[in-house]
């Protein structure tokens, strides 16, 4: 959870930035929507995994939705051109990768 809560921060920090210089619509609430989402069904995903006996190297696809949420919320709810939105998915799914991997490192989890 803690995880969750520094990569809002640092997207929060960046695209804020971008979309302030661009003029766009992007509040706070819609950048934590686009970390709240992935991260709940992929909460949901892994208990249902557990319960099955589900291997958890077949939920690492599903790490991508930290792209394609951002991604298709900024294309289909904002209207945003297609570039715009793939930058913003990238950051948000780039942000969760470098976290992940700093609490790897720092934490051995």
């Amino acid at each position: 959870m803690l995880g969750i809560i520094i990569t809002a921060l640092i997207a929060w920090s960046i695209i804020s930035y971008i979309d302030k210089k661009r003029g766009g619509v992007i509040e706070s609430f819609t950048i934590v929507a686009f970390l709240a989402i992935p991260s709940i069904i992929i909460l949901i995903a892994t208990f249902v995994g557990a319960a099955t006996g589900l291997s958890a190297v077949w939920l690492l696809p599903a790490q991508l939705l930290f792209f394609f949420v951002p991604f298709l919320m900024c294309k289909f709810q904002l209207d945003y051109r297609l570039g715009v939105s793939a930058v913003y998915g990238g950051i948000v799914f780039g942000t969760n990768v470098f976290v992940s991997i700093l609490f790897m490192v720092l934490f051995g989890a």
